[in-house]
């Protein structure tokens, strides 16, 4: 167990709760490719960063590794890195402090603090991390900063960032991990979008799947999570009884776009796929089945993938591009693969092709080509989101996929270790390295192929009339809410089956106080007027009249 709480903890903390608890016990963890490649990747924003200042200020003006004080923050220098602060439970090492004007107990200046990030984007908790080391800073110089600077990207640009005045929650969670280091339980686990490259991932992830717990869903936030807590529901079977399906009514306004998470938990615990309501899929003589991967720290599509199947004859595209230079190339042999055909629908998973071909619309040359595309393309994840239910914790082509049968010749292939892939070959040119991207990325096509081809059968069925019976031999086992009767039984009049005999006792007992206290069959008028007399006030007095 660590004596103190150092920046690894404090970082890991603000990301997730229980993995700083586990690397607070002293704790270990197998670190995915892509996390070494983040580690790599802020360790050189750290030294171009560090390269920058030293060029641009005297090095009298640049100090490192120096422990914080206020008699040395008073000396003045300009740039402090790798300073060092201990406050009680605390040790951190800051990546680094500016000198700014405005008044403090320092004298006429004062220090914002900075911080190296990996990401082309600045995400929500870093800056709660420059939040956090702020207040930490103001107590040896007497003034909350109110900005920090985020060096970041393969640019290493630096952005100002605005902090925010509420100390708060701030203060809150530098209390909560005071706590943490000296509390005998751990905190709840609650697995969250972090778990993609945290090295605790599979320890995690083995101990929610004994527990059921209620964030193996995707999706579900921890503030949902806590709502249902409240309600005693804790795990994913205790979430799918209490669906209800629900008569829609002829006033009733259009459904919202909505993910039904016991529904989920329904199709989990059911190992079925539940359909809610009736899902639309546009058909055309030829299919496509789009797919692309991206950079997202240098910001551009290096791979389209495509499979198009033209009157039942199916062949594979790919269009590869070695630098960012070449993607608008890339994207003209792709309008022309598609435009070739006529009468065509262009599959994708999730809005991001839809992004990419908006974007280039507005670099192209041509945009009225790809307005065609646009208004052809159709996203196989919204209509699963909102209507088709498969008994996987997550709407994930890889979690879905591999339900109804695909499979990827990497067993760890993801959007994420892609990302790693390109790092590889990039570094080294290595064509095995490109021929795994490719492959990838063409049995994402086909993955998406086989799940549009699952949904059309489940839209085949739902036209049908009458609806087979959901356990047809050689079909996806699908059920239809419209037509469950195993959930609408409590609609029906008769004699209710219960678990255990204890609730029939207790059903029994309210039928009986309810005819006593409310039902009149066949009473005189003289009854009637006596039982409205004793009617008790609502606002009766609860303390007993001297």
């Amino acid at each position: 167990m660590s004596a103190k709480i150092t920046h690894d903890i404090l970082e890991s903390y603000v990301f997730c709760k229980y993995k700083g608890y586990l690397q607070w016990t002293g704790e270990h963890g197998q670190l995915s490719d892509y996390a070494m490649f983040l580690m790599q990747s802020r360790d050189e924003v750290r030294h171009m960063a560090m390269a920058k200042m030293l060029a641009q200020h005297h090095q009298d003006r640049v100090v490192r590794g120096l422990l914080l004080t206020t008699a040395m923050l008073r000396q003045g220098p300009l740039f402090i890195l790798e300073a060092r602060v201990e406050d009680g439970a605390f040790c951190l090492t800051l990546d680094g402090l500016k000198q700014v004007p405005g008044v403090s107990t320092l004298g006429a200046f004062h220090y914002i603090p900075m911080l190296f990030a990996e990401g082309r984007q600045i995400r929500g908790e870093q800056r709660f991390l420059l939040e956090l080391y702020g207040l930490l800073l103001s107590r040896l110089q007497g003034r909350l900063p109110d900005s920090g600077i985020i060096w970041h990207g393969q640019a290493c640009q630096a952005t100002k960032v605005r902090l925010s005045s509420e100390l708060r929650r701030a203060a809150q969670c530098l209390r909560d991990v005071q706590e943490m280091a000296t509390a005998t339980t751990p905190p709840p686990l609650i697995l969250n979008a972090h778990c993609q490259v945290c090295e605790f991932r599979q320890r995690c992830h083995d101990q929610a799947m004994r527990e059921d717990h209620l964030s193996l869903l995707r999706g579900m936030s921890e503030k949902e999570i806590k709502h249902y807590n409240k309600k005693g529901i804790f795990t994913v079977t205790q979430l799918a009884h209490t669906f209800r399906p629900r008569r829609q009514g002829k006033r009733a306004t259009p459904p919202t776009q909505r993910h039904n998470h016991a529904l989920q938990a329904l199709a989990i615990r059911d190992q079925r796929i539940y359909v809610h309501g009736t899902p639309q899929l546009p058909h055309g003589p030829v299919r496509i089945y789009l797919d692309i991967e991206s950079n997202p720290e240098a910001g551009f599509v290096y791979l389209i993938g495509l499979i198009t199947v033209a009157h039942g004859v199916e062949t594979a595209s790919s269009f590869w591009a070695d630098h960012q230079d070449q993607e608008l190339d890339i994207f003209e042999q792709f309008v022309s693969a598609v435009l070739r055909h006529a009468n065509f629908v262009v599959f994708c998973y999730g809005g991001y092709e839809r992004a990419f071909l908006t974007r280039m619309r507005k670099v192209t040359k041509h945009p009225q080509l790809v307005d065609t595309i646009l208004n052809a393309m159709v996203n196989v994840l919204g209509l699963l989101y909102t209507q088709v239910y498969f008994p996987t914790y997550s709407n994930g082509l890889k979690d879905i996929g591999r339900y109804i049968g695909c499979s990827w010749t990497d067993p760890e292939a993801s959007g994420l270790q892609s990302i790693t892939w390109r790092m590889q070959w990039e570094a080294t040119r290595d064509a095995a390295w490109k021929q795994k991207l490719l492959t990838y990325n063409l049995e994402d096509c086909a993955g998406l192929k086989q799940v549009t081809e699952v949904l059309e059968t489940i839209i085949t069925r739902t036209s049908a009339a009458p609806l087979p019976r959901p356990d047809e031999p050689n079909s996806p086992p699908i059920t239809f809410l419209q037509d469950l009767e195993k959930l609408s039984n409590f609609h029906t009049w008769g004699k209710v089956p219960f678990a255990h005999p204890d609730y029939e006792y207790i059903n029994n007992c309210a039928y009986f106080d309810y005819q006593r206290e409310r039902v009149y069959v066949r009473t005189s008028k003289t009854l009637r007027k006596r039982r409205a007399g004793k009617k008790k006030s609502p606002n009766r007095s609860l303390i007993a009249p001297r």
